[in-house]
């Protein structure tokens, strides 16, 4: 890092070939918001030798978010959200919902880059934005200017295609609870006779199963998940080849 930042004094922005923006934000060794100052080079310099301490980065704050099928992106957590920045595939026209905050977006020839912010220092929680599309990528700061740990929830229960199919000896089947839900995943052989049985109880988010098939016989199998107090149930097949 140091070589890098002392490159930087001598031949310019063009060190930086991973991740300009990233970079030149890390720059800031000494904490004091500057970025790309001798100061830096110097602290960074002193870190290194080991007769200074590193500032302390801020953890990331975990946050629970949901897109729904209309295309509304909504925080889950009671977490205030300082600003957010959405890739959308295609060219949309994103709508905000959050009050008290701006948007700006813009097609970039493949996907719709959209920010939502507040020069006025606003923060949003819950609904807050209309982008009806397939997100690309996320991301977000708390009002503090956390960074935030972002995790999908899904709107509705599902149960997945498990992978790999065919498989041997082993797969994984996930399925996905919208809300907090007991479960019972079920293994069947084509008889109709159970194999074995999963069950417990998890919070909204996705599950996933790891199966070991190593005992039992190839040939065709049917997994059934029941969840949300038996309102929902789906059954699927799996192939095992030994």
């Amino acid at each position: 890092d140091a070589v890098l930042f002392s490159n930087y004094f001598v031949y310019g922005m063009s060190v930086f070939t991973v991740n300009a923006a990233g970079q030149i934000a890390a720059t800031d060794v000494n904490a004091d918001g500057l970025v790309l100052s001798v100061a830096d080079l110097v602290y960074l310099i002193r870190v290194v030798i080991g007769d200074a301490t590193p500032f302390a980065k801020l953890a990331p704050v975990a946050v629970k978010y949901t897109q729904n099928s209309d295309g509304v992106l909504s925080i889950q957590n009671d977490v205030r959200i300082g600003g957010a920045f959405v890739v959308v595939a295609g060219n949309v026209t994103p709508r905000l919902i959050a009050n008290n905050m701006e948007m700006q977006s813009n097609f970039d020839g493949a996907n719709t880059r959209i920010l939502v912010w507040s020069r006025e220092g606003n923060s949003f929680t819950g609904d807050f934005l209309n982008a009806n599309g397939t997100i690309v990528s996320i991301d977000m700061a708390t009002f503090e200017g956390q960074p935030v740990a972002l995790e999908v929830l899904p709107t509705e229960f599902t149960l997945n295609q498990n992978y790999p199919n065919p498989f041997n000896p082993k797969t994984r089947i996930s399925f996905a609870l919208p809300t907090s839900s007991d479960y019972t995943l079920t293994i069947y052989n084509v008889t109709g006779q159970k194999v074995t049985e999963f069950a417990g109880s998890h919070e909204a988010g996705t599950v996933e199963v790891d199966v070991d098939a190593s005992s039992y016989s190839s040939g065709v199998y049917f997994y059934k998940l029941i969840a949300n107090n038996g309102r929902f149930t789906e059954t699927k097949k799996m192939v095992l080849v030994k």
